[in-house]
């Protein structure tokens, strides 16, 4: 076995290509875009990675096959530097999962990483990646990821430890009720002069996307797995889901003129690139099960500014969406959570209260890496010179 840099278009082609090889007789896994994937490596634009922040490996087996990849992405933040291994996929080999574990933690630990956390995409709104632990015999939404049961054996035989589990979980819209607390703080927003809620508008891009970022970032900032995003990363991966975007179900909160909340529903892509299925009629039969035979939502995102909290807008914005869906107007039958992290309590609080059943279960692993010493490399070098 041997690892391969990913530095020219043969070993960039194998590191996309690898996972429609190593799924083919997976029926639960959907594969991501190839724009989607590639986003996580567009240096050229405003925001993380840089050049050097990102690397990504193949690894080869002795006849030149693929049999496994990994990213590693290094955050630079002006306290202390962490570092996310991302993507991996790999045969059912542990020496093959051991070489790409340890090749992506040495690159971090010589960009001076003390801790590293996976498998995390770090640059992504929605696409963040967790270990799947829980829930193997389904497919997972659009913004869960699925692979092997034999992947945390192997992380874990490589030293990494549970850090943060998360959950998603599935309600029937039929079974939905608001609980009496819901309804009472969503009071308190939607009685008062002082707020509204809109629902996203897509000619109206560019704002929508400032607000939505303004709030993400201040609401995730406590997050354990947090990385800024900038107003054109999330304008982008936006832009990309325009067509699947459903203007009733996705709303912003204003306070007067701030942006202070944002309830992010998607109808569920991997539903209809399941049903579709390759070919060269695939856009065409995807695009009919978007619009005709669409009945599952999920539940991307739920942000309030931390100002915010506690003062029914979540509440309200949650009230808003389940009277939607309640209505004659919607074309939903079950609806699911995104990935709810225990550090998201007062989420997992009102959640809770749904009585929604889980669904499937990731966890984020750390590890720590030892410090690379370089003062005795130095030391012989001023002994050298002075010879």
């Amino acid at each position: 076995m041997h690892i391969v840099k990913v530095q020219d278009k043969y070993s960039q082609r194998e590191f996309y290509q690898f996972p429609t090889r190593l799924y083919r007789n997976y029926r639960q896994w959907v594969p991501l875009k190839l724009q989607e994937v590639d986003q996580f490596f567009e240096t050229e634009r405003d925001g993380f990675p840089k050049e050097n922040e990102v690397c990504r490996w193949i690894l080869q087996n002795y006849r030149g096959a693929t049999i496994g990849r990994i990213a590693a992405f290094v955050d630079r933040q002006e306290e202390n530097t962490t570092g996310y291994l991302g993507l991996f996929e790999c045969i059912e080999h542990e020496k093959a999962a051991e070489k790409l574990l340890e090749e992506g933690s040495h690159w971090l630990q010589r960009q001076g990483v003390a801790i590293v956390n996976a498998p995390v995409n770090p640059n992504s709104l929605l696409l963040k990646a967790g270990l799947l632990t829980q829930g193997f015999d389904s497919s997972p939404g659009y913004t869960s990821n699925y692979h092997p049961n034999y992947y945390q054996e192997y992380f874990e035989s490589c030293g990494f430890v549970k850090h943060l589990r998360q959950q998603t979980l599935r309600f029937k819209v039929d079974d939905l009720k608001l609980p009496r607390s819901v309804q009472q703080k969503a009071q308190n927003v939607l009685y008062n002069r002082d707020f509204k809620l809109i629902t996203f508008k897509k000619d109206k891009l560019d704002q929508m996307a400032r607000d939505i970022a303004n709030v993400y970032n201040a609401a995730w900032q406590s997050s354990p797995v947090f990385y800024p995003l900038t107003e054109p990363q999330i304008k982008d991966e936006l832009h990309e889901l325009l067509p699947w975007i459903d203007e009733d179900v996705f709303l912003l909160a204003y306070h007067q003129q701030q942006a202070v909340g944002f309830f992010f529903n998607l109808p569920d892509l991997n539903q209809a690139r399941r049903l579709a299925r390759n070919g060269i009629f695939k856009k065409v039969r995807e695009a009919y099960f978007r619009k005709v035979k669409h009945k599952h939502l999920l539940s991307v995102l739920l942000g309030v500014l931390p100002e915010f909290q506690n003062r029914g807008v979540g509440s309200a914005l949650i009230k808003a969406v389940v009277d939607h869906l309640k209505s004659s107007k919607a074309n939903y039958t079950n609806i699911e959570t995104n990935r709810i992290g225990d550090d998201l309590e007062v989420v997992r609080k009102v959640v809770k209260q749904f009585l929604g059943k889980v669904h499937q279960q990731y966890w984020i692993y750390d590890k720590q890496l030892p410090v690379i010493n370089k003062e005795p490399a130095i030391l012989a070098n001023q002994s050298s010179d002075e010879k």
